[in-house]
């Protein structure tokens, strides 16, 4: 579409740059900080913010299509001066066969886990929601270390796909 999208992370904006100009064409302010760039998604930019919600907006004009509170719950603390959710999603949102896949949490042994979300790009149809949770489900604790700096569990991260599987 002629845009360069990128996040100000501080202030949560997005701003989307006229790619031969650099001139701003649109810019978008979330409630909370965005940690990376949109995905572009067929006329969309579809992204996160650290106070769990999923905005997608149209690349034209920057309106909202539609937004997801994937937190699941209204639970904040602050973060380096600034109220984020207990379940925050990341910028990146991975649009991958026919889903926009994203997670919210910040850890599989933090606060309930990890939300993994299949999402429908043109409408934020919620397809599938599954959590990742990994204490061990007989003592609810963590499993052992199996290594000095190793440990089972995920943390949230930046989504990718292969052929066949999402890491």
């Amino acid at each position: 579409a002629g845009l360069v999208c990128v996040a100000e992370r501080e202030s949560g904006t997005l701003f989307a740059l006229n790619e031969a100009t650099g001139e701003v064409v649109w810019r978008f302010v979330s409630a909370s900080r965005i940690d990376s760039p949109p995905t572009f998604s067929k006329g969309t930019v579809i992204f996160g913010s650290r106070d769990g919600i999923v905005h997608c907006l149209r690349t034209r004009d920057g309106q909202v299509v539609w937004e997801l509170e994937a937190a699941g719950s209204r639970s904040y603390f602050n973060v380096e001066g600034r109220l984020e959710s207990v379940h925050p999603v990341s910028g990146s949102v991975l649009v991958w066969k026919s889903l926009a896949y994203l997670l919210a949490g910040r850890s599989s042994y933090l606060d309930g886990g990890i939300d993994l979300y299949g999402v429908e790009p043109a409408t934020g149809r919620v397809v599938f929601r599954r959590k990742i949770y990994s204490p061990d489900p007989r003592t609810g604790r963590q499993p052992s270390q199996y290594g000095p700096a190793s440990m089972p569990g995920a943390l949230e991260d930046i989504l990718s796909a292969g052929s066949k599987y999402i890491y």
